[in-house]
């Protein structure tokens, strides 16, 4: 527990710990909650966001894995000859193809149940991120990702992105998510986006990095509920099938944090840092003076009404999103 104090790990769930899959295990260590020991097999098949509470910034925990992506996701995106779009020459835009789960006409009352669930469970996260006037999420799926499937840019997860409501992402600086197996980041002009990490790249089998690093810059990400005009060009980003992990960390004027990450350069035997950085605002949207709750005072170690607080004694948390997944914020 004294090592927890000073180091402590925030485990995210993800599909491979719902209920029929590794979720009992789950449960038994990883779950945030005090859960019935009368009880032989626990798992509960969703549970609602909390938040996890430091001196600075608080991470926003979200349990997103029962959510069914239309024909499988990303587990089953494919790549024709053709390949993945190569960077407009007309300096035109790559508006990523969103993928409608009421597609699939059987699954459309899962998916609206699932959308309600979600929108509630957005509501909480911004409620919740009044707590700190800098915020990261931390979920499995991505909300903001991009991916390739046949010779399209797709954006990644429709289900939670259809669940956001106008101002849910104000006071999200960033988002740390897995569930794709690489590195995938994106950064937003006047960052009117939250940058997205996709830090899925920790210890398991990667997936094939096809999209064509050039056309990144190209992305014109488009979300949500069109009335909600949520949408922001990518100002820089990458993909990378290679094992690794990130590191990020609180600059001494508390003002902006500061991304690295590295990977395992196979060839040298060795990890190494790559030269693409990110800067991530304390504070992406400015609030209205009294929005602020809570401005940065010392807590004690604790659990409240589904909130996890440390002290600054805390010096290395390590976020898991996911298997093989990880950042650490120093």
């Amino acid at each position: 527990m004294n090592m927890l104090k000073t180091a402590p790990i925030i485990p995210t769930r993800g599909n491979h710990e719902i209920c029929s899959r590794g979720g009992f295990g789950y449960f038994m260590f990883m779950f945030p909650h005090d859960v019935d020991s009368s009880e032989e097999d626990v798992c509960l098949s969703k549970f609602p966001p909390y938040n996890v509470r430091f001196e600075n910034e608080q991470f926003l925990i979200m349990d997103d894995s029962q959510i069914n992506p239309l024909r499988g996701g990303v587990d089953h995106y494919m790549v024709t000859p053709q390949g993945c779009p190569e960077a407009p020459v007309d300096g035109s835009r790559i508006v990523p193809v969103r993928e409608n789960r009421y597609l699939d006409e059987k699954e459309a009352e899962d998916t609206r149940e699932q959308i309600e669930l979600f929108t509630d469970y957005f509501q909480q996260i911004e409620e919740l991120s009044a707590e700190r006037e800098t915020n990261f999420y931390v979920g499995h799926r991505p909300i903001l990702g991009i991916g390739c499937n046949y010779t399209s840019i797709v954006t990644l997860d429709w289900t939670l992105q259809q669940s956001l409501g106008p101002t849910t992402l104000d006071r999200i600086s960033g988002i740390i998510t897995g569930h794709m197996h690489w590195l995938e980041v994106l950064e937003f002009e006047e960052n009117k986006l939250p940058a997205q990490m996709v830090v899925g790249n920790g210890g398991t089998m990667m997936i094939e990095n096809k999209i064509k690093q050039s056309s990144i810059p190209f992305v014109d990400l488009k979300i949500g509920k069109e009335e909600y005009n949520l949408q922001a060009r990518v100002k820089r980003g990458l993909t990378m099938s290679e094992f690794g992990y990130g590191v990020m960390e609180r600059q001494e004027d508390n003002k902006s944090y500061e991304v690295k990450f590295n990977v395992y350069n196979q060839d040298a035997g060795a990890m190494e840092t790559l030269d693409f950085k990110l800067s991530i605002p304390a504070v992406r949207v400015k609030a209205d003076a009294g929005q602020l709750v809570g401005e940065g005072q010392e807590v004690t170690v604790g659990v409240s009404e589904g909130t996890y607080s440390f002290t600054s004694a805390a010096k290395l948390v390590s976020i898991v999103t996911a298997l093989g997944t990880s950042l650490l914020f120093m």
